[in-house]
């Protein structure tokens, strides 16, 4: 969705349908002790995201006032989605 971010692990955590856009990047990870981490702007088909398997909430932010990241691998999606956006 332009503006927002959607976080998705691999694996189907969203409810609705989704359509992949384009590739934001590609970048190390340390979530399960070091692998690639593929980030994807998307877009929504319909419905309203409810979390499943391991995510206990969906939330959006604006994509330029994002909440404090977990991971690096995420904040440098972000900061690479700014850059696209400005």
């Amino acid at each position: 969705m332009p503006g927002s971010f959607g976080y998705v692990f691999t694996g189907n955590i969203f409810t609705p349908p989704l359509r992949v856009c384009e590739l934001i990047g590609v970048f190390p990870d340390t979530f399960a002790g070091g692998e690639l981490a593929l980030f994807y702007r998307c877009e929504l088909q319909s419905g309203q995201p409810s979390p499943t398997d391991i995510v206990d909430a969906v939330s959006w932010f604006p994509v330029f006032a994002p909440p404090d990241m977990a991971f690096d691998s995420e904040e440098r999606a972000v900061r690479a989605l700014q850059e696209r956006l400005q």
